[in-house]
């Protein structure tokens, strides 16, 4: 109960149902306007009594300021007298949560309209994405630039100017897969479930596995980033084509495999490039994935420097679950190690045969 200068705004004893704040322990949400003139001061008093039998009691008050009507037109007339227009859009603690799934993939309240209307008053519009997870960026389209800056804590804002004004090259890579409707994702057949269980039906083929899988064209791709320059990729070589191994269980940790590959900075400006080493196990003897991210090497190049970038695997790098034995386990067979800047940018790749230490003898 909510009482507003002594009035009682917000009851929620005699009708109390659970809701999904505090992992389900919470009630749920409710809510009242109360007109409050400029300067005035009030007294908030709220009481609250946990559910009978539960040995944790919380609960949540917060406020939410009046939304100018004239917002977007407002934003629509700067961004037209603008060189550039910067708009940041996201989530925020109450569509994002521990605890709670979300229930759309729409960005909060009119933030889509928002972006529509501003790329169309200046087209030279940069939006930055304030998220820790998937949100429909259909809006941003016609944008001259997106960035996804996720929670940056304290120095958000010194890290993305940096990055708007050229002084630093922005280096992240996408550790998700952002499709282009709700039916792209794996998940789409199993989600939410049935009873209040979710059954993960998409078992290994989650995330950009099963895009692979399913031949899905993503909107941005597993391990997609573009900075300021351009990176020429170079042969990939290995420094052997035939893998022994002693038994069908990895060695986690020794040296299996070394791959190498030369990337040249052909831009002018320094950039970080991001080598990522996907593995396809071309003779599976059970579902698998096309690829999996097996290593990845994050290098700095000044504008014109060229290296020789090197990817470790170990046996565990060619390994795949195997639910029977209830282990990892290689399979003696032909593989094929591609390396790349994302998943569905491949630049190289070389052959490997797995064999039994025995036989290779």
């Amino acid at each position: 109960r909510q009482r507003v200068a002594g009035r009682t705004q917000l009851d929620n004893f005699a009708d109390r149902r659970r809701g999904t704040a505090f992992f389900g322990l919470g009630s749920e949400e409710v809510r009242a306007g109360v007109e409050l003139a400029a300067g005035d001061e009030v007294e908030l008093c709220a009481e609250f009594v946990s559910f009978d039998g539960m040995g944790v009691a919380a609960f949540l008050l917060g406020h939410q300021p009046p939304v100018a009507g004239d917002g977007i037109e407002r934003a629509v007339a700067a961004a037209a007298h603008s060189d550039v227009a910067v708009v940041v859009v996201g989530l925020d603690q109450d569509s994002e949560t521990e605890g709670e799934d979300r229930h759309t993939l729409a960005l909060p309240g009119a933030q889509s309209e928002l972006v529509r209307a501003v790329t169309a008053a200046n087209p030279r519009t940069v939006v930055l994405v304030n998220a820790g997870s998937v949100v429909d960026l259909d809006c941003a389209e016609g944008a001259a630039a997106i960035a996804q800056t996720w929670y940056l804590g304290q120095e958000a804002g010194h890290a993305v100017a940096d990055v708007l004004t050229g002084s630093h090259s922005p280096s992240g890579r996408l550790p998700m897969t952002y499709g282009r409707r709700l039916e792209d994702w794996p998940s789409w057949l199993n989600y939410p479930g049935e009873g209040g269980e979710v059954l993960y039906g998409e078992e290994v083929f989650m995330g950009y596995r099963g895009f692979d899988e399913r031949g899905t064209e993503p909107r941005w791709c597993f391990g997609h980033g573009l900075t300021y320059t351009t990176f020429d990729w170079g042969v990939t070589t290995a420094d052997r084509a035939t893998l022994p191994i002693a038994g069908r269980t990895p060695t986690r940790g020794a040296t299996a495999l070394t791959v190498q590959v030369e990337v040249t900075n052909a831009g002018t400006v320094a950039a970080h490039e991001v080598v990522q080493c996907y593995v396809h196990d071309g003779s599976a003897r059970r579902r698998r994935p096309d690829q999996e991210l097996r290593a990845a090497a994050k290098v700095l190049l000044t504008a014109g420097e060229r290296r020789s970038v090197e990817l470790v695997l170990d046996e565990r790098a060619f390994a795949g679950w195997d639910p029977v034995e209830a282990d990892w386990t290689v399979t003696p067979g032909s593989y094929e190690v591609r390396v790349g800047p994302s998943s569905r940018d491949l630049r190289g790749a070389v052959a490997v045969e797995v064999v039994e230490a025995a036989a290779a003898d």
